[in-house]
């Protein structure tokens, strides 16, 4: 069965971005094993991404070639430019995610941003998540998690350190623990 992996890096304060959408606090980890290691592996256990207009154009801005031609694509949001990488998903996100869930495939990589997360975990669709802790503190950007009408549970998995990175998975809590 599918599930819905978020898997992203985070500062100590809880931002994906500093207050310009910028990312360069992640540079000086890009090239650790760990890293790499894991960023391969989550791309060989899935095969659909699902991200927020604002993150689509992050990444459209780094001026490089589409870095995932092998997985299927779905940006979320409204005035989305059109791209033959990506199919535009304007309407219900939690409904299409319902949907792509009973779908045969491998697991989907949630990439961002804080606003699709905030949907899809307000609507129990993010079954793993797989956060790499910063060691810095930005003091404003975009942060991760929006306000929540309900407690979401999670159980730790595993955790790893390297070069001052931590790395955490968590899952959804099963139910017989509530």
């Amino acid at each position: 069965m599918r599930k819905v992996i978020l898997y992203i890096a985070m500062t100590l304060d809880g931002m994906i971005a500093d207050e310009h959408e910028g990312l360069s606090f992640l540079e000086p980890y890009d090239g650790l094993d760990s890293v790499k290691t894991s960023y391969e592996q989550l791309m060989g256990q899935t095969d659909t991404l699902l991200m927020g207009r604002r993150t689509y154009e992050v990444i459209q801005s780094f001026g490089i070639d589409w870095p995932y031609p092998n997985h299927q694509c779905y940006v979320y949001g409204k005035n989305v430019q059109p791209n033959p990488n990506i199919k535009i998903i304007d309407s219900d996100v939690s409904s299409h995610v319902k949907q792509m869930l009973k779908e045969d495939g491998k697991d989907i990589w949630l990439v961002g941003g804080g606003k699709l997360v905030n949907t899809l975990l307000s609507n129990d669709l993010i079954d793993q998540m797989i956060i790499t802790l910063i060691p810095i503190v930005l003091g404003k950007g975009v942060p991760l998690f929006l306000p929540l009408q309900d407690t979401k549970k999670f159980e730790l998995i595993s955790s790893t350190t390297d070069s001052g990175l931590i790395m955490l998975t968590v899952q959804k809590h099963s139910d017989s623990y509530l």
